[in-house]
């Protein structure tokens, strides 16, 4: 489907709110960088996106509002992306500088296809070429994003399914072993020219302790590369299990993999994108946290956030995180950032100068923080209206 979506222009003359340590200044075209996706409070059925001017620190928001809260955002080349999730699937590009036109909304199930697809993220390897993860599905969908109809978006598909679990069901008075149907890819990217694809494999029974694995594939032709010639199967087997994040630097991939939500708090790992090899950099604990989240701006400044869960001031049950900066050299965690220790953190990530975005759960004050990584202080603040849960920049 092909859906055209108008917002009212004047929303870019609002200005957005303020808190007391920024003031705010309305947002112009030119000047957007970041979406933001927020959700109602009670992650309820309402959704948005924001856009926001980091330098001058305005927003536009409550833009593409939705009844549906399971949205999420990916970076494009001249735009972005978002995503329907679960039960939605559904795919809709927009460019920044004409976010009020929807360029093309496509569906991510094809047509005999059952169950939800639950797609994640769209990763772009050119204006004609992106994959699609698809976490309910043993599969990658290579597209078009160039595409005019729904028929000439979807191209082909990476297949996965050598890496599916079996599992064993009662059916009257017999045991049957039944294949599992999906490999859970949690996050992909691209690195040296080759797309680095996560799979957490954790069955219809949701195993966490299942082994977590990276299938890679070569961007232009397509084909799974073998990354360790000495045996039949071609993916990298994780240290961790649960494997939620990945993030690449120059020569490195890191993987953060939070482990059981019971003993197990995940690793921080790094794979070697030429060589695949593969190390731990930093193990979760009572005291980290599980390792939830990785964005690297080299292999000796990495920021990772580490989350645990408990009752806030408020006596809400939230999950609160650590943030960390960690150097990947010396396997050291280098500074445990007081300023954001115990919040609820829904998401970071890097803009093009390096400072780190981090985007705020807290009921009380929803938003977006700036914080310069050479101190690892707080520069500012942009508030959304309701919860962000995806940052991306432009």
């Amino acid at each position: 489907m092909r859906i055209p979506f108008i917002i009212s222009l004047s929303l870019l003359l609002s200005a957005c709110g303020s808190d007391s340590n920024n003031s705010s200044t309305s947002c112009e075209i030119d000047q957007i960088d970041m979406a933001i996706q927020t959700v109602a409070p009670d992650f309820g059925n309402s959704s948005a996106v924001a856009l926001a001017c980091t330098k001058q620190g305005g927003i536009i928001d409550n833009l593409l509002e939705k009844t549906d809260s399971d949205y999420t955002l990916s970076t494009g080349l001249n735009g972005f992306y978002h995503i329907g999730r679960s039960g939605i699937d559904t795919v809709a590009q927009y460019n920044y500088e004409t976010f009020s036109l929807q360029n093309w909304q496509y569906s991510t199930n094809t047509a005999n296809e059952e169950g939800s697809s639950n797609p994640y993220k769209i990763i772009e390897a050119s204006s004609t070429k992106a994959f699609i993860i698809r976490y309910n599905k043993p599969d990658v969908w290579v597209v078009d994003p160039s595409a005019n109809t729904a028929d000439s978006f979807y191209l082909s598909s990476l297949d996965l399914s050598s890496y599916l679990g079996t599992y064993e069901v009662t059916e009257g008075e017999a045991t049957v072993t039944k294949n599992e149907t999906s490999v859970n890819v949690a996050d992909a990217v691209i690195a040296n020219g080759k797309l680095f694809i996560a799979m957490q494999r954790l069955g219809a029974q949701y195993n966490y302790t299942n082994e977590s694995k990276i299938a890679v594939f070569d961007v232009d032709s397509l084909e799974e590369i073998n990354t360790d010639n000495l045996t039949d199967e071609k993916a990298i087997t994780l240290m961790g299990h649960n494997v939620q994040t990945l993030h690449a630097t120059a020569n490195s991939l890191y993987v953060a993999s939070r482990g059981n939500y019971g003993d197990d708090y995940g690793q921080l790992e790094k794979i070697d994108t030429n060589s695949y090899a593969l190390s731990t950099v930093l193990e979760g604990s009572e005291t980290i946290g599980h390792i939830s989240h990785v964005q690297a701006i080299s292999d000796e400044k990495l920021f990772v956030l580490g989350n645990t869960s408990g009752y806030n001031a408020q006596k809400e049950y939230i999950y609160q995180y650590n943030l960390f900066e960690v150097n990947a050299t010396t396997n050291a965690i280098v500074e445990d950032i007081a300023s954001f220790k115990g919040t609820n953190i829904t998401d970071i990530a890097l803009n093009d100068n390096n400072n780190l975005w981090v985007a705020s759960g807290e009921k009380s004050k929803p938003g977006v923080y700036e914080l310069d990584t050479t101190t690892n202080s707080k520069l500012g603040f942009i508030p959304t209206q309701m919860i962000p849960t995806t940052i991306i920049f432009k």
